[in-house]
């Protein structure tokens, strides 16, 4: 079940209002990527701290204003429902190795080293009983697994 403004985790608390909104948004589109709730909110937290580190007051605000709007709305407009039977293919990037959902707008995770990558790629796949897909570096598969339930 997605997080919203009122029901957040509990280490978001001491958090200043857009800096908990960026984590709540971020947790739940972990989530919603497959990744479990132990995973999603370590994970969430560091992007939120980064975040509002980086993040100019404008952003700041545009956060609350929109991430308020968005957390008002019911549990199912925060999920990308779409990807859930969508695989995950583990893409070269440079010298990096993306995790990334067929159909997603960006990656879910970047690594240094492809076997990183592949792990991180597996329990994704896992989580959401679909294939994993690893490419190599000239874009081509190199191997495919299908985790469905039995």
């Amino acid at each position: 079940m997605p997080y919203t403004k009122n029901d957040y985790p509990s280490a978001f608390k001491n958090f200043d209002e857009p800096k908990k909104l960026k984590a709540i948004e971020i947790t739940n589109q972990l989530l919603a990527d497959g990744y479990d709730k132990d995973e999603a909110i370590p994970i969430a937290i560091s992007q939120a701290k980064d975040w509002a580190n980086q993040a100019s007051a404008e952003e700041k605000k545009d956060m609350t204003d929109v991430s308020k709007k968005a957390l008002n709305k019911s549990p199912s407009s925060n999920s990308r429902p779409e990807l859930t039977d969508h695989a995950v293919d583990i893409l070269p990037d440079g010298n990096q190795w993306q995790v990334k959902t067929r159909g997603a707008k960006q990656a879910s995770d970047v690594f240094d080293l492809k076997k990183d990558a592949i792990a991180r790629g597996k329990t994704i796949a896992k989580n959401k009983q679909t294939k994993l897909i690893i490419h190599r570096n000239d874009g081509t598969i190199e191997k495919t697994y299908a985790y469905k339930e039995a």
